[in-house]
């Protein structure tokens, strides 16, 4: 399960500009703490990543490198693990979006998880869909960052939503087709093999015989959407519509970070990097939208302790949580795989409706 822990409908015409009054702050927590955290993020993860490893390689020895390889993508999974289960902050601590749905948070759970124990063909789907789900998840979540940053700059939810959102999948997924890490990113199809199943195997054997024609429709896919995305924003520049500056260098950072990570680095150097910059605007996200609901829960808020406390007891359950998911996931048991693997279908299921700017729920 190792690799199962290393491992958000648009108008197809963009409406005229129409714009909202803006908030009082363009920022979602501050420019400090967004810069460092969500806007730059990918950029800073990537040099992390980079700076550290090449340290490790000029400075240590071969065996070191090799430590510092695997601790770093305990670390990471662990750090993937708390994301995974922060979002229940959101949907089962919030009374209002749980009298929402309800039934998405009480009845599905269970039997998804009763679907994993029954059958191995249900739990080796499960992991490959949560594989590919990882991905468009990632593309979702700055996405809707990019919007939420539009939105309090006072632009509308709706307009050059759709070219937004291909934009993002662009920037994020192309370079994964283009790059050094779709083979391993779709490994997950092997695990059909030991069901007796032979065709996805194949499958994965195609993919990487068919490697240069998939990279090359990847970057010539990708380029045309960013064109198009380009010519379209200068158009509708030009009618009075001002981007968020945040917004543009998040897509420009997460561009820059996805291209040289998924397509040059090697596939553990890459995971490491999307998932450190990914959970880490997570983390802020839920702070910025459910602190004093995160005080209430942990305890600091009912006893009327600063915010200060509130964020270490954040952070300290952040880091058990992660530890536990890595523990559950790395289980032999089939019962605590398939616990695992509910806990991060429901993520990504769930910021699929919970977070939405259109509907302000942000």
């Amino acid at each position: 399960m190792t690799k199962a822990v290393a491992l958000v409908r648009a108008p197809a015409t963009p409406s005229p500009a129409r714009t909202v009054a803006p908030v009082r702050s363009a920022w979602i927590v501050s420019p400090r703490v967004d810069l460092a955290c969500v806007v730059l993020s990918p950029v800073l993860a990537l040099l992390a990543v980079v700076v550290l490893l090449g340290l490790v390689e000029s400075f240590g020895s071969a065996a070191s490198l090799e430590r510092t390889r695997v601790r770093l993508g305990f670390f990471t999974a662990v750090w993937t693990g708390a994301h995974l289960v922060a979002v229940f902050f959101r949907s089962h601590a919030d009374p209002e979006v749980f009298a929402r749905h309800r039934i998405r948070f009480v009845v599905v759970p269970p039997l998804l998880y009763l679907a994993l124990l029954s059958s191995a063909w249900v739990t080796t789907t499960a992991l490959v869909v949560t594989a590919l789900w990882d991905v468009w998840h990632t593309a979702m979540q700055s996405f809707g960052l990019g919007r939420l940053y539009d939105a309090r700059a006072g632009n509308s939810a709706e307009e050059g939503r759709g070219l937004d959102l291909a934009v993002n999948v662009a920037v994020y997924v192309a370079p994964i087709l283009a790059g050094l890490s779709l083979v391993p990113t779709l490994a997950w199809f092997e695990l059909y093999s030991a069901l007796g199943w032979e065709g996805p195997a194949r499958f994965l054997v195609g993919v990487g015989e068919f490697a240069g024609p998939i990279r090359a429709a990847a970057i010539g896919g990708g380029g045309a959407v960013v064109v198009v995305w380009l010519v379209r924003l200068r158009a509708r520049m030009r009618r009075g519509y001002r981007p968020a500056r945040a917004k543009l260098l998040l897509l420009g950072s997460t561009a820059v970070a996805s291209i040289v990570a998924w397509g040059f680095l090697p596939p553990l150097e890459a995971f490491v990097t999307a998932n450190l910059w990914h959970a880490l605007q997570y983390f802020v996200i839920v702070w910025a939208t459910e602190r004093d609901r995160i005080g209430r829960v942990l305890g600091p808020g009912r006893l009327g302790l600063p915010p200060v406390a509130t964020l270490v007891a954040y952070g300290l359950f952040l880091a058990v949580a992660g530890l536990l998911y890595v523990g559950v996931a790395e289980s032999a048991l089939r019962a605590c795989l398939a616990a695992a693997l509910v806990c991060s279908i429901l993520h990504f299921w769930y910021d699929g409706f919970v977070w939405s700017v259109r509907r302000r729920h942000v």
